[in-house]
């Protein structure tokens, strides 16, 4: 999905808060007074995230279902004895060890948008967890994805690279047509386009598929919170599950 979108993926994530969103987990951790030693996170794109993580010497898995987002993790992160990196998928994806907890940020799950491949991917993360694990993931919730990105154009012109990303928000589907027009040599651009889907899923539906799933302690917050007011339109909500 990303192999023409790698090269200028760092670009349009620069505003996301990384860093706060690392905070934000270890906070997590804290408050379910847990320690993790290994770290597995899904659909780690090109490391935004990851490095923060080997930073703080995390014993770090990461997998992505792009290669030359791997790459570019592997450029930026650069030497790192407590890094592995891989090639899978959320839904399939397969390591010998367990883990302390599993991560997936930046409405990875919403890429999932078959309803039977969703359960697949939870019913892998619960057999990837320790028994004391715990799974942290977030999404786009479908007031954000119908009002706030569908049916909207968002436009973003650089130095040598120039955006139109166009969406389209048909229930419970939300299409993004990314058309990029990259700088090759002066004066010359050459065009690539991109469509991701994301799917809009209800909080309680989620929560039922945790639960059949395996997984028996479900708390969700609004994203960079610890609490949730289900009478606000909230964009983002984060999902802390426990075994």
């Amino acid at each position: 999905m990303y192999d023409q979108f790698a090269e200028v993926y760092d670009r349009l994530m620069e505003e996301v808060p990384y860093d706060k969103w690392f905070d934000y987990i270890e906070s997590i951790f804290e408050k379910e007074n847990l320690k993790p030693k290994k770290v597995l996170e899904m659909a780690c794109g090109s490391g935004n995230l990851t490095q923060y993580f080997c930073k703080k010497r995390y014993d770090t898995t990461a997998f992505d279902l792009s290669e030359d987002m791997l790459l570019l993790a592997r450029e930026k992160i650069g030497r790192c004895p407590n890094l592995k990196l891989s090639h899978q998928n959320m839904i399939d994806f397969k390591y010998r060890q367990k883990f302390d907890s599993i991560i997936a940020v930046c409405d990875s799950i919403n890429y999932i948008v078959e309803e039977e491949d969703l359960l697949k991917t939870f019913e892998n993360v619960y057999n990837h967890l320790e028994e004391d694990g715990i799974f942290i993931f977030d999404v786009n919730t479908p007031y954000k994805l119908e009002h706030i990105l569908g049916k909207n154009k968002f436009i973003s012109e650089e130095e040598d690279c120039f955006l139109v990303w166009e969406n389209n928000y048909e229930a419970p589907i939300c299409k993004f047509i990314l058309n990029i027009f990259m700088e090759v040599e002066e004066g010359l651009y050459e065009r690539y386009e991109e469509e991701h889907l994301e799917r809009a899923y209800e909080i309680e539906y989620l929560k039922e598929k945790l639960s059949e799933a395996g997984f028996g302690k479900i708390d969700v917050y609004e994203a960079f919170e610890m609490e949730f007011d289900d009478s606000k339109k909230i964009e983002r909500v984060n999902f802390v599950v426990r075994k």
